[in-house]
């Protein structure tokens, strides 16, 4: 036989002789009130609502907070004048739409105003 083998019978064996520890049993009442459940309270089940609607919001923020903190000052820095950069070009990209520039009759009457100003 193998040494696993009687080892495992041995064990078998001597467990089987020794009396059963009642301790170790869970008594039901115990593993009742060891049930998270939500609490009786109004305010409780305000509070529980306002995490489940608010509280990924918060944790959202907390995370992107830590990564802030944990970031290089040039990277941020960086992604700053980047943003900055993107805002100017498409603030200028919309100031030169076709949207605001004049229309041919705003053109027409410029010239007029123009060669009779400076005809004089």
């Amino acid at each position: 036989m193998s040494t696993k083998f009687t080892q495992q019978s041995l064990n078998l064996i001597l467990n089987a002789t020794k009396k059963k520890n009642t301790e170790k049993t869970i008594d039901k009442r115990k593993q009742k009130t060891n049930v998270t459940r939500l609490p009786d309270t109004k305010q409780g089940l305000k509070k529980i609502r306002h995490e489940i609607r608010y509280g990924r919001h918060e944790r959202a923020k907390q995370q992107k907070e830590l990564q802030q903190k944990k970031e290089y000052v040039l990277d941020a820095l960086k992604r700053e004048e980047k943003a900055a950069d993107d805002n100017l070009r498409r603030n200028i990209k919309l100031l030169n739409t076709s949207k605001l520039k004049s229309t041919a009759n705003e053109k027409a009457a410029r010239n007029l105003v123009r060669e009779i100003f400076f005809f004089f």
